[in-house]
């Protein structure tokens, strides 16, 4: 994200709004292709909802005003679980350079991704384990392509990794962090916590 923020800097100028605009650009794009995504898999009388619930959604319009890449990582997310839709349908080179660049891009905008193409990539192995989807070879080529492009995108930055993991120091554990980042993204409520509690008390 730091890259673009610098891009914008340097034609716009120095203004707050301008270092923001790429996330907003981002989140606005989040919205188009959530609503993309939805035409796809229901009905197109409903495909307007989810977008127009994440266009209210509090932490994608954190998000989208934020000088980070959340916004980027949510649609190159959306985009690629898209194009493993539509590459799951019918193998074609666009799609899967589609699927490829998208899910390369979402680990470099963020490593959440990376959980999403690892989620995708064990679903690809189990149903071709089943039968369920043809062409082994491509869709591995396709991973491991996904791999070597966020690989050569990380390169720069691998010293700076190795020392981070090898030098930073080690906190306590904190077994109330799930609460805490519940409260930061929805408030400080507590009764979703209780729930469980009093599951297992009338169990």
């Amino acid at each position: 994200y730091s890259i673009l923020a610098r891009i914008a800097q340097s034609l716009l100028g120095d203004a707050e709004w301008v270092l923001r605009l790429p996330a907003l650009c981002f989140g606005v794009l989040g919205v188009i292709a959530l609503w993309r995504l939805s035409a796809f898999l229901w009905n197109s009388r409903f495909a307007l909802l989810p977008a127009f619930l994440l266009c209210f959604a509090p932490i994608h319009v954190v998000y989208s005003s934020s000088v980070r890449g959340y916004s980027a990582m949510v649609f190159f997310s959306v985009v690629c679980i898209h194009s493993y839709l539509l590459l799951a349908k019918r193998w074609s080179l666009r799609r899967a350079g589609v699927f490829v660049m998208a899910s390369a891009l979402g680990m470099y905008f963020h490593l959440y991704c990376g959980a999403l193409t690892l989620t995708l990539f064990v679903r690809t192995v189990y149903r071709l384990s089943r039968r369920q989807l043809s062409g082994a070879i491509q869709w591995m080529a396709a991973f491991v392509a996904i791999a070597a492009i966020a690989g050569l995108l990380y390169l720069p930055a691998v010293t700076s990794f190795y020392s981070t993991l090898v030098n930073r120091g080690r906190r306590r554990f904190q077994w109330t962090l799930p609460y805490e980042v519940f409260s930061m993204l929805n408030g400080d409520v507590l009764w979703p916590f209780l729930i469980p509690l009093f599951l297992l008390a009338a169990a």
